[in-house]
């Protein structure tokens, strides 16, 4: 199969064109990355609910 995502791939593309990305913290926990080291360089932690309340400040959310 060639059309399987690269979750990985995906994010390191996002944050080269200069988006920031977030990961909540209960769903770090839940995938049990929520030790150091367990994110890429430049996804930012936020608490759980952060990430919806700025939606309304934000030009485009996309949800991966």
């Amino acid at each position: 199969m060639d059309t399987l995502s690269d979750p990985k791939a995906d994010v390191r593309r996002l944050l080269d064109t200069g988006m920031r990305v977030y990961a909540e913290e209960p769903g770090l926990v839940a995938y049990g990355l929520d030790g150091d080291g367990a994110l890429l360089d430049g996804v930012l932690r936020m608490p759980e609910g952060g990430a919806a309340a700025r939606w309304g400040d934000r030009r485009m959310v996309c949800c991966l």
